[in-house]
């Protein structure tokens, strides 16, 4: 259960990131950069932990 809510949060982190990179979410640019960045290692993080 505790691994489901952390999933949750993970991918709505991805979503935000992914739609900061697309430009929709229009704050700071350095913000979003840093958003897609993060996006980018979370996505890692996650495929790697799928594949143990």
């Amino acid at each position: 259960m505790r691994n489901l809510i952390v999933e949750v949060i993970l991918y709505g982190i991805i979503v935000l990131g992914l739609l900061a990179m697309l430009g929709i979410v229009k704050q700071d640019w350095t913000l979003n950069q840093l958003a897609g960045y993060l996006t980018v290692l979370i996505t890692l993080v996650l495929i790697i932990v799928r594949r143990r």
